[in-house]
């Protein structure tokens, strides 16, 4: 995938936690999210990503957080997720993964520094 790409737009998926059997722990729920991508007259990849709370120590209906440091690769994107502060959540997440040939879809791995990774899959809303 070349730097330029139309990713502009309404992005909606899921994100899937890692079995982590050491902890006795196994988070089977997805997590539907949205992301909308925006791009700015020099080109800059910019947008939020909003989710239900599952997580957060703080009342909240929703979480929100920024999409940083978008980068394009080869065959895909990388970018950062960082929570705002709602509902107490406020990390990074590090989103990598491969764009479908018809540039419909971004699948991939995210990852938090102490928790692992996980996968994740979005698909573009397409208007009719």
């Amino acid at each position: 995938m070349v730097e330029g790409f139309g990713i502009a737009g309404v992005w909606s998926g899921y994100y899937y936690y890692p079995k982590i059997p050491l902890l006795g722990i196994e988070i089977s729920q997805p997590v539907k999210f949205t992301a909308v991508f925006k791009q700015d007259s020099s080109g800059q990849i910019f947008g939020d990503i909003y989710e239900p709370k599952t997580f957060g120590l703080l009342p909240a209906e929703h979480l929100e957080a920024e999409i940083l440091d978008f980068e394009f690769l080869d065959n895909g994107v990388r970018f950062i997720k960082k929570y705002n502060g709602m509902g107490g959540a406020r990390h990074r997440v590090t989103y990598e993964g491969s764009i479908s040939p018809d540039g419909n879809v971004i699948a991939g791995a995210w990852r938090i520094s102490w928790l692992g990774r996980g996968t994740f899959e979005i698909h573009r809303e397409l208007l009719e």
